[in-house]
């Protein structure tokens, strides 16, 4: 190369460096709008699930007409109602839901972004982590996100917990008012994190010991204004608790019940806890409550044998719904426990059941949730286990997850094995295009003017399914909003698969190394490693265990295939890999010689 070009080739990287920020701001630009490129023309799926989606839409409805949830009925309370609120919003800027939905998640990303600065100054790195997580095949167009329903939400949220803890843990020796920024952060995420889902309390392990380690961490390296920097800590805790209680308050004034969902209630799962203890000779794991537990409980609990002739009546269909439900179970599940001529219903589907069941036998009719009678009726089952009337077996019981056998653990650890697999190898993360993959939901409804009230969809709903995208012809060509689909599918399809690539080999190699550097470093007794770094790493590795464990839990118990509720562990397990290969990357594995200028890639400031 000739001095000319030497000269030449250095201005350019001068400028490149002197214009990093804008050049980086440009990328994060054109990242973003070319994820919401992908998917504007993406139609929603509109289903006719009164449960989830249909739920939604209606109590979003009622929200916006200031009736809060609506009449009550054994379905009013039944869901947190964050994602109602957003159907609101996102009506309020008259954008289609996706949009919106894709919007939200992008903003999480960018927040993660900004939360990582003060470890990982390389901007160029945190680029990296920002698109993975931008075009990560559950943020794509598969069932979850084409649904009218709070999966991708709760993905957005997910992340925006994460992205909010990180970057308060990274500046907890930088200036007081940054700290408390991030800490409002932190509690309103986990305000809204804590109304979407009706289990979101499976991520207080990790949340309790990240504030404890900040705790310790304050008052060791003591930092200055040790007061101020400990209640930031703990403000997160007092602002998350605000939506709970605002909206328990509300549906304590409507309905009569504490609480942001029914399926919380401590009795009505006493109910279903006892229930699910009571021995019996014929037991599927996720069939506890059989015919014959049904009529024991109903000779020793007169208010429960009310419910007999109401479940008899809907046994039928929740049997049906229950059996779709465990065939999407894995295959060496179905042939050691699924039997089609079993007339049991799976666990979760008995809950539903049961539900019905009551309003039926009126137990709803007065407007209110029926406490007295559901907390009479837990005692008496109860009572009966004490006293021998009922036998019962010793279990550990779990709000919404029920009873849990000695014989259900060891399924729990197959399933979180598989789980696992199944996940790296992007197993149930397909994507798909609403108009191409989904001809057998081209059915229409009256009912799905609640959803059109809210979603504003780019193409109507009445065209949905190949069929309809193939007769939509103009002049003999296909309308062009449905041939761009095709070309965004085929993009979004490449994504996927270039995923499915390296996710499996990269997840291992990655978490592998980490764990010898850290092995390398501890047998060595070389301490050297930057504690707010670690910390940040080990409370994302953490948060991931332990959904992944709660969804294997459910998988063992329950007839619902949890696993495809997995999108959040993908969040957290890319996040998890880019923070150690970062680390593994400014790390040394063995400490420098004495001398050797000092690696200050992971220097926080003061």
């Amino acid at each position: 190369m000739s001095s000319v070009e030497q000269i030449q080739q250095s201005k350019i990287i001068r400028i490149l460096r002197n214009n990093e920020s804008l050049i980086i701001t440009v990328l994060l630009a054109l990242l973003v709008l070319v994820r919401l490129w992908l998917i504007t023309g993406v139609p929603k799926m509109f289903l006719s699930n009164w449960h989830d989606d249909l739920y939604y839409a209606q109590a979003a409805h009622h929200i916006l007409h200031g009736e809060w949830l609506g009449p009550y009925s054994q379905m009013t309370v039944i869901k947190a109602p964050f994602y109602a609120f957003f159907l609101v919003f996102s009506s309020f800027t008259g954008l289609p839901l996706l949009l919106n939905e894709t919007a939200f998640f992008a903003l999480a990303c960018l927040v993660l972004f900004f939360a990582l600065k003060p470890w990982i100054k390389n901007p160029w790195w945190r680029l990296l982590l920002f698109g993975l997580l931008l075009y990560c095949p559950p943020s794509l167009n598969n069932e979850w996100t084409l649904r009218v329903y709070r999966e991708f939400v709760y993905l957005s949220l997910s992340l925006f917990v994460v992205a909010f803890a990180i970057g308060f843990l990274l500046r907890l020796e930088g200036k007081l008012s940054k700290l408390i920024t991030w800490s409002i952060g932190l509690g309103i995420s986990m305000g809204a994190f804590m109304i979407t889902r009706e289990e979101g309390i499976w991520i207080y392990p990790m949340l309790f010991l990240f504030m404890l380690f900040c705790i310790i961490y304050i008052f060791k390296k003591k930092l200055g204004r040790k007061v101020l920097r400990c209640f930031s800590v703990i403000l997160p805790v007092l602002l998350w608790y605000i939506p709970v209680l605002v909206v328990s308050i509300l549906n304590f004034s409507h309905y009569g019940y504490w609480g942001i969902s029914e399926t919380l209630d401590n009795d009505f799962n006493r109910v279903l806890n006892t229930l699910q203890r009571v021995d019996t000779e014929i037991r599927h794991p996720y069939q506890s409550v059989s015919e014959d537990v049904l009529q024991k409980a109903g000779e020793v609990s007169p208010l429960f044998a009310e419910l007999l002739p109401s479940i008899d009546q809907y046994k039928t269909e929740w049997q049906k719904s229950s059996n779709e439900a465990v065939l999407i179970k894995p295959q060496w599940y179905l042939d050691q426990y699924f039997d089609p001529s079993n007339a049991d219903i799976g666990n979760t589907h008995f809950f539903w059941m049961l539900r019905d069941a009551m309003q039926a036998a009126g137990k709803y009719s007065s407007g209110k949730y029926p406490v007295e009678y559901i907390n009479a009726m837990a005692d008496q089952l109860e009572n009966a286990c004490d006293q021998g009337l009922l036998n019962c077996k010793t279990a550990i019981n779990i709000p919404l997850i029920g009873s849990i056998s000695q014989e259900q653990i060891p399924l729990t650890l197959r399933f979180f094995a598989d789980d696992l697999y199944r996940m790296l190898t992007l197993d149930g993360v397909a994507v798909k295009m609403l108009l191409f993959d989904m001809s057998s939901w081209t059915y229409y409804r009256s009912e799905f003017v609640y959803y059109e009230e809210f979603v504003n969809n780019p193409i109507d709903s009445h065209l949905m399914g190949e069929e309809m995208a193939d007769s939509r012809m103009i002049d003999s060509h296909r309308d062009a909003r449905f041939n761009w689909l095709l070309i965004k599918s085929g993009i979004l399809k490449n994504i996927r698969a270039l995923y499915k690539f390296i996710y499996l080999p990269l997840a291992i190699l990655t978490v592998l190394a980490w764990l010898c550097l850290l092995v390398l470093r501890l047998a060595r007794k070389d301490l050297n490693i930057s504690p707010l770094p670690l910390a940040s790493t080990l409370f994302v590795f953490g948060l991931f265990i332990s959904r992944l464990a709660v969804l294997a839990i459910l998988d063992a118990t329950t007839n619902i295939p949890a696993f495809y509720y997995s999108n959040t562990c993908h969040i957290f397990l890319i996040v998890f890999i880019m923070l150690s290969l970062w680390t593994l990357l400014t790390q040394p594995f063995f400490k420098k010689k004495v001398g050797a200028q000092k690696n200050t890639s992971e220097k926080l400031p003061g």
